[in-house]
């Protein structure tokens, strides 16, 4: 295989390999943004079960 037909095929895969990193990178940051909002709900509802908790205690 000669260079000259070699350099199209390697253009290609450094496109690709470029156009998946970025689908990568957008992935983590949808990760790490589901992360944040899932230890808020957590937080939430940790917080509600104390409530219903304190409210069957004072009953």
């Amino acid at each position: 295989m000669s260079t000259d037909s070699v350099k199209p095929l390697l253009e290609g895969i450094d496109e690709r390999e470029q156009a998946m990193a970025d689908q990568a990178e957008l992935v983590r940051a949808q990760i790490n943004e589901l992360t944040t909002r899932l230890g808020e709900l957590d937080e939430h509802l940790e917080h509600l079960r104390i409530t219903h908790k304190t409210i069957l205690a004072l009953r």
